[in-house]
């Protein structure tokens, strides 16, 4: 290798690779350090494509994990609407429940009102008919009254009729038939009974 082509390659290189040290640039004047300069340059290109890939890598997977965050965001939004339909849902059966209920109890206690009202209007009706009654069985005891009134007014007219004829013609009134006491007859004894009827077929053989 010529001195020009070293020189011009170490111009090259130092010109390319300024990053390298200063402390470093200065060993370059063999192949040997050339041949260095270019193996730690490949190493820290390497490097480089590699931290580069890992970032690369980093930033892939913050992506997929934002868009993995994204999608349980969406997932956890579709769970909390899924949620609130499940809640309207069942505010609104309850809410039809409660309407059904309220809708029996009102039948009920219409229901009620009405059989109390049957009740009620059944309880006038007989009170009614017994008022009804009970004038009507006073009518009748009144007429009946009247009626043996009247009765008795006769007969007594009767009675002083018959009184007056029996003075006018001289004659005394019959007496009234009052009952005899038990004790007035003896009582028959069973024996003479017997023998007067025996008595009596022994007179007619």
């Amino acid at each position: 290798m010529s001195a020009p082509f070293v020189s011009s390659a170490k111009s090259g290189l130092c010109t390319k690779f300024s990053v390298l040290p200063l402390t470093f640039r200065a060993h370059i004047s063999t192949p040997l350090s050339f041949l260095f300069c270019l193996l730690f340059l490949f190493v820290t290109e390497e490097d480089k494509k590699e931290k580069e890939e890992e970032e690369d890598g980093k930033e892939e997977e913050e992506e997929e994990e934002e868009e993995e965050g994204d999608d349980d965001k969406e997932e956890k939004e579709e769970e909390k609407e899924e949620g609130d339909d499940d809640k309207e849902e069942k505010e609104e059966e309850e809410e039809e429940e409660e309407e059904e209920e309220e809708e029996e109890e009102e039948e009920k206690e219409e229901e009620e009102e009405e059989e109390e009202r049957e009740e009620e209007e059944e309880k006038e009706e007989k009170e009614k008919e017994e008022e009804e009654e009970e004038g009507e069985e006073e009518e009748e005891k009144e007429e009946e009254e009247i009626e043996g009134g009247e009765e008795e007014e006769e007969e007594e007219e009767e009675e002083e009729e018959e009184e007056k004829i029996f003075r006018r013609s001289g004659l005394f009134p019959p007496l009234p038939s009052y009952p005899f006491p038990p004790s007035f007859f003896p009582s028959p004894v069973p024996g003479k009974e017997e023998q007067k009827q025996k008595d009596s077929q022994k007179k007619e053989k």
